[in-house]
């Protein structure tokens, strides 16, 4: 006795769904990733920036503790090597050029701490740049996968 091959149906030779934003076909779906990925950047982004400008120096401590929890949860979430490198060089950096314009009275901070500028500042600087290198590969993934 034979047995015929049973045909399979169309529903096991469609591919599945990557849920990976490189390789998709379906453009919304991608749109709908990278939609979802901005998000993320822009709320911690808005996070950073409420927990400086909302406190504005009145409250140091709890100033410096809102950012650093802000700079935690950024750092949970990513933390490649690229993101930690961007995050060290972009803090020093930040913070030596901000030494010198404080030092040169280029500007001057109400509430400084160290050297005349706040305890957050490194920190904050350093998850800024995080948080906007993780911006521009959202945004230039637009590019890179037909407009979506």
């Amino acid at each position: 006795m034979s047995r015929k091959p049973v045909a399979k149906q169309e529903s096991e030779t469609r591919p599945r769904i990557r849920r990976s934003l490189i390789g998709h076909r379906d453009p919304t779906h991608r749109l709908w990733i990278v939609g979802r990925q901005l998000a993320a950047e822009t709320a911690a982004f808005a996070a950073l920036a409420a927990a400086i400008v909302v406190l504005d120096g009145r409250q140091a401590a709890l100033e410096f503790v809102a950012v650093l929890s802000v700079t935690a949860a950024t750092l949970l979430v990513w933390h490649r090597r690229r993101d930690l490198l961007f995050f060290v060089v972009v803090a020093v950096a930040g913070t030596i050029g901000e030494l010198v314009f404080v030092r040169f009275d280029v500007w001057r901070y109400a509430h400084p701490a160290v050297l005349g500028i706040p305890a957050w500042f490194p920190i904050a600087f350093g998850t800024a740049a995080v948080i906007g290198a993780r911006m521009v590969a959202t945004i230039e993934s637009i590019g890179r996968h037909g407009g979506a």
